[in-house]
């Protein structure tokens, strides 16, 4: 509902606003008597709640006396976001064309509104500040409306990283959840970088969505399965979007395509010992085998996809010394490749047949110090020391 303000011209010297409905409307010829009688009858705004007050205070010096420039700190300070969304409606389409209004802000929903109602009139600034300095990064109309004409960027909530240090992309929920749980868990009494996760269903709006926060000065890290490496073109697209240059990986990444390709889907020696040796880790103190371990015995004698098998078996699917190399120069642009091949991959204990069913019980143990999960731990190592390299380089 639509609310207004009306000065109540009987109130002697003070200024008194109150506040008024839209089915409040005074009538056309009151007496003085009635309109004062009627304007006592409504609230006042200074006897509202911080947010309201806020509200009308910016707004009213926005409209009523408008300058040729107005600077504005935080004007999202007490409101609610549908308040918050309204202020930077009014300040897009309520202000004069000659009047410029610079505003700082640190909340999500006001920059939304803004990019929504301000068309070409918006010039969006991030200003990160390391020790004494400042640094600014200015997108330019066309970059602002590449990047807002994007249904998933205008639809999720990853403008927000444009108040935090980093963004960390992740292909799904459960990746977002468990990378974050984990990298909560194995925190060192430094203080950890400030970043946010995000997911998109999937490792294919990953590039664009990169490309877009890069162009405002965001450090990204994204993290995908071992599967990325399935499609040569989308891949090397993806790792341009990091800021790398295919000529660094292309020949890599065609030579394990081929020696994926030949492989029939099963797994090599090295690889089923290396299985083997895990179950047997987890059982030999076990009275009786369980099920799960039963289950995942007769798994390793199937005969997958080849790159199904990759993702099950990880980096041990591969030439080593080819995906390490390949892994390595990701890593220097921010992008990493879980070398476990899926999520599942960081605790095989636990069955697969359904990521939401695994992230609940791998969540619960104690992810700082479980033996199982100790291939986990090292990958958020070097999830925080990307973050950081990427961070530094700005």
């Amino acid at each position: 509902m639509a609310l207004g303000f009306i000065l109540n011209t009987f109130a002697g010297e003070k200024l008194v606003l109150h506040i008024v409905g839209p089915g409040e409307a005074r009538n056309e010829s009151p007496s003085m008597r009635d309109e004062a009688k009627w304007l006592a009858s409504l609230p006042r705004l200074n006897r509202q709640g911080d947010g309201m007050r806020s509200f009308a205070g910016t707004a009213m010096s926005l409209l009523v006396h408008p300058t040729s420039a107005i600077l504005l700190d935080e004007p999202e300070a007490f409101l609610h976001p549908p308040q918050a969304r309204k202020l930077a409606q009014v300040v897009a389409t309520e202000v004069p064309g000659e009047c410029q209004v610079i505003v700082a802000t640190h909340n999500d929903a006001f920059v939304r509104a803004l990019l929504d109602y301000s068309g070409e009139r918006l010039i969006l600034a991030r200003i990160v500040r390391h020790g004494t300095q400042n640094k600014v990064t200015v997108l330019d109309q066309e970059q602002l409306d590449a990047m807002w004409n994007d249904p998933l960027i205008r639809t999720s909530d990853v403008l927000s990283a444009l108040f935090h240090e980093a963004a960390i992309l992740c292909e799904g929920d459960s990746d977002a959840r468990f990378f974050g749980a984990l990298l909560e868990a194995t925190g060192k009494e430094d203080r950890d970088s400030d970043v946010r996760l995000y997911h998109f269903g999937g490792k294919d709006r990953i590039a664009s969505i990169a490309r877009a926060l890069r162009s405002v000065g965001i450090p990204v890290i994204a993290i995908v399965d071992i599967d990325v490496l399935s499609d040569r073109e989308k891949f090397l697209t993806l790792f341009e979007a990091m800021g790398g240059r295919r000529a660094e990986v292309e020949a890599d990444v065609r030579s394990l395509l081929q020696l994926v390709t030949r492989r029939k889907g099963q797994l090599t020696g090295t690889e089923l010992g290396v299985e083997l040796r895990r179950l047997v880790a987890e059982v030999e103190k076990e009275n009786d085998v369980p099920g799960d371990a039963r289950r995942r015995l007769v798994e390793l004698g199937k005969s997958p996809s080849n790159w199904e098998r990759v993702k099950q078996d990880g980096f041990r699917a591969l030439d080593v010394p080819t995906f390490t190399r390949i892994s390595d120069a990701c890593q220097n642009v921010g992008l990493l490749i879980n070398p476990e091949g899926e999520l599942e991959g960081f605790c095989r204990s636990i069955p697969r047949t359904h990521k939401g069913e695994w992230l609940a019980q791998a969540i619960r143990k104690d992810l700082a110090g479980d033996p199982l999960l100790a291939d986990a731990r090292d990958f958020a190592a070097k999830i925080r020391t990307t973050t950081k390299e990427a961070i530094e380089r700005g």
